[in-house]
């Protein structure tokens, strides 16, 4: 079969390309994030409002068309409240809450785990076949709790060391390299990677490049 989804006229938009619409959830579980709620929500709302971009002159949107997923009759009250003015669709959808915070704060009683159980960098040194080494902050800094926990993984994502929640220290730790490489040879991680496929993601469809 010849049959590619660039032939067949597919393509994955590139992230700044224009969307019929873009989705987003109203911020509904108080009981994930205690104090975290009203924040969220105007957070969100200041989100919707950018994505929508309202024309003041003349309150037509300039921007995409925002759908914010809404868990009940609350939560869409306190959606509408928070989005007067922005052309909305509000659809009521059950689901989860799941908060992000790049800045690294501690977000509730099992943020350690959550946050700091070393998941994202942890599939790094997997996926690389490479040690890793994450150092994060402890303490509290203009009201945000850092939830420190550094530690060492080796290739394949066992931490070999690890700092407590408000600890400090320097974390040591020696790898042979020659075994590792063999180890990254021998499960064949980048010789399967295509670099030479990865141009299309710099286009808007697929086939212009952006810029």
């Amino acid at each position: 079969m010849n049959a590619t989804p660039r032939r067949e006229g597919y393509a994955q938009p590139a992230e700044w390309s224009p969307h019929r619409a873009c989705w987003t959830a109203w911020p509904s579980h108080a009981d994930l994030g205690p104090g975290y709620l009203e924040p969220a929500r105007e957070s969100v709302a200041g989100l919707v409002r950018a994505i929508s971009d309202v024309d003041p002159d003349n309150d037509r949107a300039r921007g995409e068309t925002p759908c914010v997923l809404v868990l009940d009759d609350g939560a869409e009250a306190s959606a509408r409240a928070h989005l007067a003015g922005v052309p909305a669709r509000f659809v009521r959808i059950p689901f989860g809450d799941i908060w992000l915070y790049p800045d690294r704060r501690a977000v509730g009683v099992d943020a350690r785990a959550v946050l700091s159980g070393g998941g994202a960098l942890i599939g790094h040194a997997v996926s690389n076949v490479v040690p890793v080494v994450a150092s994060n902050r402890i303490g509290v800094e203009e009201g945000h709790s850092f939830y420190g926990s550094s530690f060492i993984a080796d290739h394949r994502g066992d931490k070999v060391r690890e700092l407590g929640r408000d600890d400090t220290g320097v974390l040591v730790a020696r790898f042979d390299l020659d075994p590792i490489a063999r180890t990254r040879a021998a499960w064949g991680f980048f010789r399967d990677r295509r670099p030479e496929l990865y141009g299309a993601l710099a286009t808007a469809d697929g086939r212009t490049r952006v810029g």
